[in-house]
């Protein structure tokens, strides 16, 4: 489930919401968005509970069909901030089922799909052939960043979803596409970035992921990779989420996404953005994993407009607080927007 993804931590521009993609040269398939495209969705209930009502949905992005999950909150006005969530590298929408709830409990809405290659759109064998090359990744990673808009047109046109109101939370490599995607197109209006990094030279010389140990293997595979990726690298993209906020949260001893590919992505940010580190690896544990996810749910609260007037202790923070702060913050933020705490469904 997406809880335990979170503790495993792991265009042309168009008039609606992009910024110009040819501020970043080189990002193909991102040129080929068209927001006015047909997007032929079906729909099939899967669950419904006091809570939150989920909907098995698929959508067409280029030459795809997308699928994925809509869960929307049973109770509460309409229409509703609405998050993506993207999964890690090996992840699925499957695993956003864990979080069905305690979104929908604090209000919110939320899309997950499969990426490319992932879930129902490929096999382990697929994904891992084409880990082993920066041609294949960046087309997966590329042509899932579209899917990603083409789901942000999907929740634009859905009634119960307010597309003023559009946030994204990506996870380790959804982090990475959050990025992309959040720079790309301006209807994320609030964007938490979980384990994710930046500048791929210094990501591929230092990360322990074995599927992307081939660009080490000489320096000639490192140039390559970096030349081949560099259109959609992180880094890149997030600088034009500003004015927009960013949270990012990384652990500082991170050997998948080292804590150097982080600070790069950091750094790349604008103002506002919210920096926060934990204790801990690619995993946030414990305590750690506690605070994690009460600053995701509390940053969302008031930077989606849930929290009431005067609660804007945690709203767009304009510099990086101490991380130990956060938790208290965003657990005032969280409490004060609803009743129902979604602290207590994490266990």
């Amino acid at each position: 489930m997406l809880l335990l993804a979170i503790a495993l931590i792991g265009a042309a521009c168009d008039d609606e919401g992009g910024r110009e993609d040819e501020r970043v040269p080189g990002a193909g398939a991102l040129r080929e968005y068209d927001p006015d495209a047909t997007l032929d969705a079906t729909e099939e209930p899967v669950e419904r509970t006091g809570a939150f009502v989920a909907t098995k949905v698929t959508y067409r992005s280029l030459d795809e069909t997308v699928p994925g999950y809509l869960s929307l909150p049973t109770a509460g006005g309409q229409p509703f901030p609405c998050i993506v969530v993207q999964h890690g590298f090996n992840g699925s929408k499957e695993d956003a089922r864990g979080v069905w709830g305690p979104f929908a409990a604090a209000g919110f809405g939320t899309l997950a799909i499969d990426a490319r290659l992932h879930g129902e759109r490929g096999t382990p064998s697929q994904l891992e052939a084409a880990s082993g090359n920066a041609v294949d990744m960046r087309a997966v990673l590329e042509g899932t960043a579209v899917d990603l808009r083409r789901g942000l047109d999907y929740l634009s046109r859905r009634p119960e979803c307010d597309e003023d109101r559009l946030g994204f939370l990506g996870l380790s490599m959804g982090a990475f596409l959050g990025a992309v995607v959040a720079g790309a197109d301006e209807r994320v209006r609030a964007t938490a970035l979980v384990v994710g990094g930046g500048d791929w030279r210094t990501f591929f010389e230092q990360t322990e992921l074995p599927e992307l140990g081939w660009a080490r293997e000489s320096a000639a595979n490192l140039d390559d990779a970096v030349e081949e990726l560099d259109p959609i690298d992180p880094a890149n993209w997030v600088g034009l989420v500003s004015p927009r906020p960013v949270l990012m949260i990384n652990g500082d001893a991170d050997t998948i996404v080292p804590p150097d590919s982080a600070r790069a992505l950091h750094e790349a940010a604008g103002e506002p953005k919210d920096v926060v580190w934990f204790q801990g690896g690619h995993l946030a544990l414990g305590v750690e994993f506690i605070r994690t996810v009460v600053t995701i749910f509390g940053w969302f609260v008031v930077n989606l407009g849930l929290a009431p007037s005067g609660e804007a202790a945690f709203a767009a923070p304009h510099r990086a607080l101490p991380a130990r702060t956060r938790p208290a913050q965003a657990v005032a933020a969280a409490s004060a927007a609803t009743a129902r705490a979604p602290v207590a469904a994490i266990e």
